[in-house]
């Protein structure tokens, strides 16, 4: 295990991972930096496909063995670089100090074991010595579940997508985590629940002061959840900085098109603006700027010159040639 010094909860510098091998080996995500403080909600924002959920695998190091890897940089976790960690100490690391909840709940849960079951598994893994049956009956209760005897004896399929994801919710929780990853945890369920879930997902995460990675393709959501906001685009963060400023005063083009994109409560009645194109597959990625294809914004020097990343006071920053000629408002989100 490799020891380096970082204030930071988490601290990511510089990551690469790559799928397959030799010639054929492509960046999926490519030089990604990023921190999130103890107490911090950080949100991680862009489309299917820019490698949101790589990034968040990777952080564990739980990508797939036979295609996948890290393939430079390093992922200090409480100071300590997680590229280093033996099999013990990465087994005590996965669902004890970082925690994932994910946005599938029955792909989550074994449905041959109880909800009761698999959250007392991470007890017995990661809990400590303490009453396990007074403290699975407290998570389940503490994420809402309030017949929470009943709950522990169901099987996933006879529970709703809701209390599904309320019990994952609760078996993340099982081990104490100091981070939780949170990957699209809403997105299966309807607009109702989800914002049950997410009131019980932040309610937590300010009781017990952990750091979260939150994960979306939603924009809307950003401004309820997180301080600070990374947009990721084809495998790289194009913009970063607090959640205020982002959303008022996008710099990047792509922040502007997702922004575009979110319905608002209060308006005109303004049509909402796709983003033309999709997301290039990392085998394709095209020169220069790789949002170039689909920005309005985009020169000659787009298709050519690599952006280069460029520090901005406040703490953010963006990866763009022409970013002062094309900020300005994105719209705004409606909270």
């Amino acid at each position: 295990m490799v020891s380096v010094v970082s204030r930071a909860l988490l601290e990511v510098r510089d990551l690469t991972v790559q799928f397959g091998s030799g010639g054929r080996a492509v960046r999926v995500v490519d030089g990604v930096s990023f921190r999130v403080e103890a107490g911090e909600v950080v949100a991680l924002v862009g489309e299917s496909g820019s490698g949101k959920s790589v990034t968040a695998l990777a952080l564990a190091r739980l990508l797939p063995e036979v295609s996948g890897r890290i393939g430079g940089g390093e992922i200090l976790f409480e100071g300590a670089d997680v590229c280093g960690f033996s099999p013990g100490a990465l087994r005590r690391l996965r669902g004890g100090r970082i925690a994932y909840v994910f946005q599938e709940p029955m792909a989550a849960l074994n449905p041959v074991f109880t909800i009761g079951f698999q959250i007392r598994e991470v007890l017995r893994l990661h809990g400590g010595s303490g009453d396990r049956e007074a403290e699975l009956l407290r998570l389940l209760l503490a994420v809402g579940l309030s017949d929470a005897e009943r709950v522990a004896r169901s099987f996933p399929h006879e529970l709703s997508g809701g209390m599904q994801q309320r019990a994952v919710i609760a078996m993340a929780l099982a081990g104490r985590p100091r981070l939780l990853v949170a990957d699209e945890p809403t997105t299966a369920l309807d607009v109702t629940v989800q914002a049950q879930v997410l009131e019980v997902l932040l309610g937590v995460q300010r009781a017990e002061g952990m750091g979260m990675l939150f994960i979306t393709h939603n924009l809307g959501l950003v401004a309820r959840v997180a301080q600070r906001v990374l947009v990721m685009y084809a495998g790289q963060i194009v913009e970063a900085g607090p959640t205020g400023s982002v959303l008022r005063s996008p710099r990047h083009p792509y922040t502007k098109a997702l922004l575009r994109a979110v319905p608002r409560l209060r308006g005109g009645g303004e049509r909402l603006e796709g983003i033309p194109g999709v997301v290039p597959a990392a085998s394709s990625y095209p020169m220069g700027c790789r949002f170039h294809p689909r920005c309005a914004f985009a020169r000659e020097r787009c298709a050519v010159d690599v952006p280069q990343w460029e520090e901005l006071e406040g703490g953010g920053g963006v990866r763009c040639h022409y970013w002062r000629a094309c900020s300005g408002s994105g719209g705004g989100v409606a909270r």
